[in-house]
Formats: structure tokens, C-alpha cells, sequence
């Protein structure tokens, strides 16, 4: 018998990538991130975290409320920037949508995340 190895098709949609931007607001470098923080995208967080207090900021602000999806992954790196890098003065998330706020519930992390009520534009 031979054996034939037929592609599986899904209909999943393909996984969106996690666009980050970076926009100035006073003394903050706010990151509004947009698409999904998980296991092959969040090293595009840390990276745009890392390049900007190579370049001197030192107040980073972390809009979620355009991620559609977070994962263990995605939650670790929140995580470990909040751990504060000795260059951060200042750091703090925008709450994200209720999907994303309720990863941080049940991983019981919302304490340990400096998240803000404060809207930004």
C-alpha cells in the first residue's frame, strides 16, 4: 500500500499579525498594538519596547484595546516588562478588550499589571 499525504485544509482564518505602532503623547511613547499578542508576535513587542529605551525614552505606555487575542506567551512579555527595566521610569497599560482582560483575570496577573483607567486619544 502506498501512502498518500493530502494537505488539510481548515477554515480558520489565518492568524493575524500584531502590528505595533509608536506615537509620541508628551512624555510617553505609547505603543498601540493592534492584531494578536501571542507565541510568534511577541517578540515584536519586546523589540519595539527595547528600541525605544535604546533611543532614550524612559515613560512607555502599552495600548491593548486594539488585541484581538493575547496567549501565555503574549501575557509573559506584559509581564516581564512590567518587571521594570531600570531605564523605565514610567510604564503602564491600556486596558484591552474584554477578552484580553480576562486572560489577565483568570492567570490572576491584574495586580501585577499597571494597568490605567486613563484614556488616550
Amino acid at each position: 500500500m502506498h501512502r498518500i499525504d493530502a494537505p488539510v485544509l481548515s477554515d480558520a482564518p489565518p492568524p493575524q499579525l500584531l502590528e505595533v505602532r509608536v506615537e509620541p503623547d508628551r512624555q510617553w511613547a505609547v505603543l498601540r498594538l493592534t492584531g494578536e499578542l501571542e507565541l510568534t508576535t511577541a517578540a515584536r513587542l519586546t523589540s519595539a519596547v527595547q528600541e525605544l529605551l535604546d533611543v532614550g525614552f524612559d515613560a512607555i505606555r502599552i495600548d491593548l484595546r486594539g488585541v484581538t487575542f493575547i496567549d501565555s506567551t503574549g501575557l509573559r512579555a506584559l509581564l516581564k516588562l512590567a518587571g521594570r527595566d531600570p531605564r523605565v521610569a514610567t510604564f503602564e497599560l491600556v486596558p484591552g478588550p474584554p477578552a484580553v482582560q480576562r486572560v489577565f483575570e483568570l492567570c490572576g496577573v491584574e495586580d501585577l499589571l499597571p494597568l490605567t483607567a486613563r484614556p488616550t486619544a
